[in-house]
């Protein structure tokens, strides 16, 4: 879930394998649908999306609300598990339907895209993959697209339970998600992985302002490098 400029909700629909919008606060308000399908075939089950300044909206796609959770789920209608931007949707209709040609596969790589989210400065773009439990990194191009896709942190050696979830950045370009070790979140800092145990497993709750204050002013119990 997250808010656009004008503070509507947009909320990555898991279940129904849409993304849609609430035109108000409202219980009651209408609902809006902007992205349901990619080349005629059902989204798997979108999970986590941001906004862009320029009013374009990325999303991540992985099959975990499918039965299964698995590529071979029976419902599951594209190959991919992506990484998707919707052009303009900010500026989209309130009740109108998808414009589905403006629905971009920008990443297509990666087995389980979950969290996502953009540096202050809109340049970078962070996925946190569930399936390989690494953090990556996108160069944001000027037409929205991204390229150079590199590591930005691997735990995939990590046996404790769980694995790269939600993510946020903070106004100083600090990353914060949830990963390996249950109700665990992780304030990423350049390649220093510093864990931190809470009472809850995602970065996104509300509390994470104070999260960050947290994790920042106490000795990490254990930190790795990267590369």
């Amino acid at each position: 879930m997250t808010l656009d400029a004008d503070g509507r909700v947009s909320v990555a629909g898991h279940a129904g394998r849409t993304v849609w919008r609430m035109e108000s606060v409202d219980p009651k308000a209408q609902i809006t649908i902007l992205a349901d399908s990619y080349q005629g075939k059902k989204l798997n089950s979108p999970n986590d999306l941001v906004y862009k300044s320029d009013g374009s909206l990325y999303f991540t796609d992985p099959p975990y609300g499918l039965p299964t959770q698995q590529d071979n789920d029976p419902q599951k209608e594209l190959q991919v598990n992506g990484v998707y931007r919707i052009v303009g949707a900010r500026r989209h209709k309130p009740g109108a339907p998808p414009d589905r040609d403006k629905l971009q596969l920008i990443i297509g790589d990666l087995p389980r895209p979950n969290g996502i989210a953009f540096s202050p400065d809109e340049k970078t773009l962070y996925i946190a993959d569930s399936g390989k439990k690494v953090w990556m990194r996108y160069r944001v191009n000027a037409d929205g697209s991204v390229s150079d896709g590199k590591l930005l942190l691997d735990a995939s050696g990590d046996k404790a339970p769980g694995g790269p979830d939600g993510i946020r950045v903070d106004k100083n370009g600090n990353i914060y998600g949830s990963g390996p070790g249950g109700s665990g979140s992780f304030p990423l800092k350049a390649s220093i992985w510093a864990r931190s145990t809470f009472p809850r497993s995602s970065a996104t709750w509300p509390g994470a302002t104070k999260m960050a204050e947290h994790c920042t002013s106490r000795p990490a119990p254990a930190c790795t490098e990267s590369s």
